[in-house]
């Protein structure tokens, strides 16, 4: 598959989607295990508590941020491979339907699958049993904006203190 298909058909991915979806597109672009894979140091596995397969996370594109594939692919040339003790954990959100939302961490997620990893350590919030699936991703929407918004605030104020 052409590099320019597969960026195009993870773009158009709108809603729920398997994270091993868009790591098995990225995986069949043309001679990328040749020219990508082979230039990666080998990721050592997440060992201990806490870890998810790759193939039971989901991801709502409705809410997360647009996925660069090529910066993605670019960071982990430049770093040299999937490092787990800079990456650490992701953050998880398990739905009433036991489907596992990943709400922080999905570029990183999606750079462990592409380095090979099969499982990757996470931490956990489990949503209201009686919430719908609309309800859920609206709490996560509000978690992900204000979590934004102290993000930035950090940083302006790290600025601040650096004048």
């Amino acid at each position: 598959m052409k590099k320019s298909n597969a960026f195009a058909q993870i773009g158009a991915m709108k809603g729920i989607v398997k994270i091993t979806d868009i790591i098995d597109i990225i995986l069949k672009i043309d001679n990328f295990k040749s020219d990508t894979i082979s230039k990666l140091t080998k990721a050592k596995p997440y060992e201990g508590e806490n870890l998810v397969s790759l193939s039971d996370i989901y991801v709502d594109l409705d809410y997360q941020r647009k996925l660069k594939i090529q910066t993605i692919l670019n960071r982990l040339l430049e770093y040299g491979g999937f490092d787990k003790s800079v990456a650490g954990h992701i953050d998880l959100a398990e739905r009433p339907d036991k489907r596992k939302f990943v709400w922080d961490g999905f570029h990183r997620t999606i750079k462990a699958g592409i380095a090979g990893l099969s499982e990757i350590q996470a931490s956990f919030f489990e949503h209201d049993r009686n919430m719908s699936d609309d309800e859920c991703k609206k709490q996560k929407q509000k978690n992900s904006k204000l979590g934004m918004q102290i993000l930035q605030k950090c940083s302006l104020m790290k600025f601040l203190k650096h004048l």
